[in-house]
């Protein structure tokens, strides 16, 4: 079983599906191991999948941290992607891609500064850039702000 780093942590408070199709809700990704996942089937076209997670009272940002998964084909990929206030794009901090167990993933994030807005706020994205096929899923047990 994977560790989280000895890090504080911020839990998700929102979560959107952009597309795919869920299973589950918020509660499964915010206990580390507890067996619980969230699941998001690949819809067919592009994108194949997306779970937007907004994080509130954000003070400060060392690193994403996702426990998950990707089933699928090994030419796929996940983007872990923050929402960049200064020039309102997207930055993508890491990728991951099929695994056959559950694996963590610790995106780092070396100048926070541009990633937490006036309010507090910081969004983080699951996305998947190619085209999507209904038997691919993405299964996520834990994802978290580590500060």
């Amino acid at each position: 079983m994977s560790v989280i780093p000895k890090f504080k942590r911020i839990q998700p408070a929102v979560i959107t599906v952009g597309a795919g199709t869920p299973t589950g809700d918020i509660s499964d990704l915010q206990h580390f191991a507890d067996g619980n996942q969230y699941r998001l089937q690949e819809q067919a076209g592009t994108p194949a999948l997306r779970l937007t997670i907004d994080f509130v009272n954000v003070r400060s940002i060392l690193a994403v941290y996702v426990l998950g998964n990707y089933v699928g084909s090994t030419t796929h990929c996940e983007n872990i992607e923050i929402w960049n206030y200064t020039t309102s794009a997207w930055d993508i901090i890491d990728s991951f891609s099929t695994r056959i167990c559950l694996g963590a993933h610790t995106a780092w994030v070396f100048d926070d500064s541009d990633y937490i807005n006036g309010s507090n706020e910081a969004i983080v994205r699951l996305d998947h850039p190619q085209s999507g096929n209904t038997s691919h899923d993405l299964y996520i047990d834990y994802i978290a702000l580590l500060y």
